[in-house]
């Protein structure tokens, strides 16, 4: 089963030519960043030309305004931020034994450690999603032609590293052609670029790039068996998702253009603008006027303080500047809103710290909960797990295994104990003169439920407890 799933990727005899491949997904490309959305009277007026909106949107648009946009990268960061804020719990269904870690989980563990595993899916989905997709590549020891296909490996030490590429630079040139494989129609072969953003002569050094056969910088071509493709919220299939930016790429032009305008006006407004007029019955010769205009220049530039003059009549201009912070609350309103995260996350608030815990509860319940398992889960995690499993990085678990998402909201260590303190003052009231609390809820129960323990914490607490020497009535030894 494990030699099925490494080989299901396809073959170089299996797959579309280069030449059909780039062809089909230019046409989805032109489809995904091209609109006509801003097109009315039947074409005759242009929205988007007219409000200075861009048309179509390449993945370098997305990256640059992620790097300076500042509310754009709050969007980008925040739902990996939420999503990987604790890690998994990955468990081996129907082991002999629950309290000893079976090798699957030995290894597995290891393979995190050593891997520092969550962060570099946290960077693939990051990456993924500020453009359509993005690959997490697999370094396997002594397999050193990357366009061969995967071989099995002898454990989880031969996965020798992992790198995350966005679509710039792991583009894909074939496809699967093989209509009775599960992986027909997905990339079989990528072209990537393992120098990465270091191909910008302007910010690096031609030394400093990777060597792939001699030649610095270089790409090469890279077999579907050793990438996991990661795509979101594809509207078509699973290999070419939507960037998060492009639903409110116009809202956030919208924005910068209302900041932006603000600010200009109050520089501008923050101008001491003088005039400076003639009296009636005054002359002035030209020399006056030449020492008057150094005067001026030296007085706008701050060299001087005091400008003086004479038989001229001196007036402030005072400038005022609009209140666009309604403007500017209703964009936000807008972007909030179809992005999907609570307002008062996405710019932070510093009053209504109840309602704005509140919504952080209600969109980590809900939408960090339902991506965490129709969307990480399915086409993160668990590929690479597979994968792991079927290249013998992993030991096979014979009857599957489960991930495990943990509470988000989990309770604080203060908020634990105060809650349990409750509990127990509660427990002993009730009990009042029928006897012991643990009549009532057994210590198990209490610190496994209330105090939220782990199972391991809870057995070894029973051991010390009944290893220690009883009381008598007096409370003695």
């Amino acid at each position: 089963m494990a030699d099925m799933a490494v080989s299901a990727n396809g073959t170089h005899s299996d797959t579309i030519s280069m030449h059909q491949a780039l062809s089909v997904y230019a046409d989805l490309f032109r489809r995904l960043t091209t609109t006509r959305a801003g097109l009315t009277f039947g074409t005759k007026r242009d929205l988007y030309e007219t409000l200075g909106y861009k048309r179509t949107l390449v993945y370098a648009d997305y990256y640059e305004r992620y790097l300076r946009g500042g509310i754009a990268a709050r969007i980008i960061d925040a739902f990996p931020g939420a999503t990987w804020r604790l890690a998994p719990l990955i468990h081996e269904v129907g082991k002999a034994d629950e309290r000893t870690a079976s090798p699957f989980e030995t290894a597995w563990t290891a393979l995190v450690t050593r891997l520092r595993l969550w962060s570099h899916l946290a960077r693939v989905d990051k990456l993924a999603s500020i453009g359509h997709y993005a690959v997490l590549v697999l370094g396997l020891r002594g397999q050193t032609s990357w366009a061969a296909e995967a071989q099995r490996v002898q454990g989880q030490e031969d996965i020798l590293y992992l790198q995350a590429f966005s679509e710039d630079y792991a583009k894909i040139s074939s496809l699967v052609n093989v209509d009775t494989s599960p992986l027909f129609g997905r990339p079989a072969v990528y072209t990537v670029d393992f120098s990465r953003r270091m191909n910008e002569r302007d910010l690096f050094p031609m030394y400093r790039k990777p060597s792939i056969a001699g030649v610095y910088g270089n790409s090469v071509p890279v077999h579907a068996s050793r990438v996991i493709h990661v795509a979101e919220n594809g509207p078509e299939d699973d290999i070419i998702g939507t960037p998060r930016l492009r639903a409110v790429w116009n809202y956030l032009d919208d924005l910068e253009k209302t900041v932006g305008g603000m600010g200009e006006m109050f520089w501008q407004d923050a101008k001491r603008r003088l005039v400076l007029a003639l009296a009636a019955d005054a002359r002035m010769e030209q020399a006056d006027i030449d020492t008057l205009d150094t005067k001026v220049e030296e007085f706008v530039h701050e060299m001087r303080n005091v400008l003086k003059v004479q038989g001229m009549e001196v007036t402030q201009l005072e400038g005022k500047i609009p209140d666009a912070s309604g403007v500017i609350d209703k964009q936000i309103d807008l972007i909030a809103g179809a992005i999907g995260i609570p307002k008062r996350l996405l710019i932070g608030s510093e009053r209504g710290e109840l309602a704005s815990s509140q919504d952080e509860k209600n969109w980590l319940q809900g939408v960090i909960r339902d991506r965490q398992q129709t969307y990480v889960e399915p086409v993160c995690l668990r590929p690479f797990i597979d994968q792991c499993i079927a290249l013998g990085a992993l030991p096979v678990p014979q009857q599957g295994y489960v991930v495990e998402w943990p509470n988000l909201l989990a309770l604080s260590q203060q908020e634990q104990a105060s809650i349990a303190e409750s509990w127990a003052r509660a427990l002993a009231t009730y009990a009042g003169s029928m006897g012991s609390p643990q009549d009532i809820l057994p210590l198990e129960i209490f610190l496994g439920d209330i105090m939220e323990f782990s199972a391991t914490q809870v057995e070894r607490i029973m051991e010390l407890l009944a290893d220690m020497p009883a009381l008598d009535e007096a409370g003695e030894l």
